[in-house]
């Protein structure tokens, strides 16, 4: 594995200066990124509807997903508890 240290002058050459600039939202924005790459290597490529739906939440909804993906199966499994966490 390659460990490559980030500081600002690397993040600064490929992120935007309003994502460096707001921990906030660069934290929330890299908390879906990596729910989805968990969703993706447990139950395999999920569509753009899904992903898109995924980015749209909150950052407790985002949290608490990524403590029940061990629990989901299927994609359905997924939609379901989307479902379910949105009401």
């Amino acid at each position: 594995m390659c460990m490559i240290a980030l500081d600002n002058k690397n993040l600064s050459s490929f992120l935007p200066d309003y994502l460096l600039n707001s921990p906030v939202l660069f934290s929330r924005l890299f908390q879906q990124a990596l729910i989805i790459r968990q969703i993706n290597r447990k139950l395999g490529n999920i569509d753009m509807e899904l992903e898109t739906r995924i980015r749209g939440l909150n950052i407790e909804v985002i949290e608490a997903l990524g403590e029940v993906i061990s629990d989901l199966d299927t994609v359905e499994d997924l939609q379901n508890w989307l479902d379910n966490s949105s009401s």
